[in-house]
């Protein structure tokens, strides 16, 4: 293998629906226009065409050439492609680059800063631990061919490796530490317990974890942890962080953390997940309808708006490795008003009295992916989750290529439309598919789809009973 080998192999691997002679960003934006469909061909030329090709005067070539029918535009095109490898090889250089510093600057004995140079690693690849593994050792292969940190990315691999298989030295001795303090427990307060007073955590990591010391309500704060931990169930760099925190302060995050993963992992109902977090928050019997009735309902609306926040935002290329500072979570602001009295009821540290906020108007109940995978396994319980989204994309491309001939390429944007929605709604028993954006989203991407139900079944068919 060569530059040019590493060039074509990075090519084929971030621009897999690109082909000789043909951009299919290109043909749509050509079509809707001479469709009269302005908005959309100007969306696909700001966010699709003008990215790929920024010099204005390939890019204006490009498609003069291509409405004329020029015999030149094939060749231009391979220009194009050859400038995008290019900058995918000097993206590699820099990813190379910044876990060759990772690696080097770590400390080797601290498992919080082994955990942290891992965690700042892991962010580029994918999250499957094989998949992860494997873009790594492909990492290792370019580096070798381009003679370039060769010795810091053989020992990232072999790092990272051992992190995964949960054989890393210092994690090892950390979960030592672990058992003989849970003895020690056992035995009586006299054991040494393990001092966690020399961790430090930077102020990015504080505000992966707290929540504001304002929300003194449990409904509010019940609402802000799910609201951080949510969406971080399957990190396993973040669990060890938040484990450390917890013991070194005594505070409950981290069992908090590990009631909402057991609940999503076990595909329990929110309000079962909200009210098991509050019980964790509140000392004795504590119950308000109205109190109840206020978590539901902002509870509905921060779950609807993170839904939409992964939908629309694509994992980002590595093109500048300084990992950045963690978003702060919104705060959670309650209304106040008229109280009302609730029936047997033995508040303990009640809040003060809200008025009701009016309830959203009701979802359609079609049901989730996972109800509709439990019908047709004719089970009551659904296992199906991971194989499910491995055999997600497959589906989809099949479902909406159907009838397009054997040439046809189905466009990135449209397949991850339905993906990231099936993915992201994968458990929401209100999933409503023909009302979203994405539907219509892919409508104006010219794809008919007014059911999920082919791709389901074709996922279904796949995997098995």
């Amino acid at each position: 293998m060569d530059f040019e080998d590493i060039q074509d192999e990075l090519f084929r691997l971030e621009y897999p629906y690109l082909h000789a002679g043909s951009d299919p960003d290109i043909e749509r934006y050509c079509y809707l226009r001479a469709a009269g469909q302005g908005r959309a061909a100007l969306d696909i030329y700001q966010y699709r065409i003008k990215p790929r090709y920024p010099d204005d005067t390939l890019r204006m070539a490009l498609l003069h050439t291509y409405r004329a029918r020029d015999p030149l535009f094939p060749r231009l095109l391979t220009v194009g492609y050859r400038r995008l490898a290019e900058r995918a090889l000097e993206r590699v250089r820099r990813l190379i680059g910044y876990i060759a510093e990772k690696v080097r600057t770590y400390n080797k004995q601290d498992v919080y800063s082994t955990i942290k140079a891992i965690e700042d690693i892991l962010r580029f690849f994918p999250r499957e631990q094989y998949e992860a593994i494997s873009s790594l050792d492909r990492m290792y292969r370019y580096a070798q061919v381009l003679n370039y940190q060769v010795g810091p990315i053989e020992q990232a691999v072999g790092l990272v490796r051992s992190y995964l298989s949960r054989s890393l030295p210092v994690l090892e001795r950390e979960r030592n530490r672990r058992r003989d303090q849970e003895r020690g427990r056992e035995r009586g307060p006299k054991e040494a317990a393990v001092d966690f007073s020399l961790v430090v955590f930077s102020g990015a990591d504080l505000a992966r974890i707290e929540i504001p010391g304002r929300f003194t309500r449990p409904e509010d704060q019940t609402l802000a942890y799910c609201m951080k931990y949510w969406n971080l169930i399957h990190d396993a760099a973040f669990e060890q962080i938040l484990f450390l925190y917890s013991r070194k302060y005594g505070k409950k995050n981290h069992a908090i953390y590990s009631t909402i993963r057991r609940g999503r992992n076990a595909n329990y109902r929110d309000e079962d997940i909200l009210s098991s977090v509050m019980s964790m928050l509140v000392t004795g019997y504590y119950y308000s309808i109205q109190g109840d009735r206020y978590l539901q309902w902002n509870w509905q609306h921060i779950k609807n708006a993170m839904d939409r926040a992964a939908a629309k935002s694509p994992p980002a290329p590595p093109v500048k490795p300084p990992p950045a500072k963690p978003a702060k979570a919104a705060p959670v602001k309650p209304p106040k008003a008229a109280p009302v009295k609730a029936a047997k009821a033995v508040p303990v540290n009640a809040p003060e009295p809200v008025q009701t906020p009016k309830p959203a108007p009701p979802r359609p109940t079609g049901g989730s992916v996972s109800d509709r995978l439990r019908k047709l396994s004719g089970r009551g319980y659904d296992l199906y989750q991971d194989r499910f989204l491995a055999h997600a994309r497959p589906a989809i491309r099949k479902v909406l290529g159907t009838g397009r001939g054997i040439f046809f390429s189905l466009p990135e944007k449209a397949e991850d439309l339905v993906y990231h929605y099936l993915r992201d709604h994968y458990a929401d028993p209100y999933m409503n598919w023909p009302e979203s954006g994405e539907c219509r989203q892919l409508a104006e991407e010219g794809f008919n789809l007014p059911s999920l139900d082919p791709v389901i079944e074709e996922c279904f068919n796949k995997i098995g009973t």
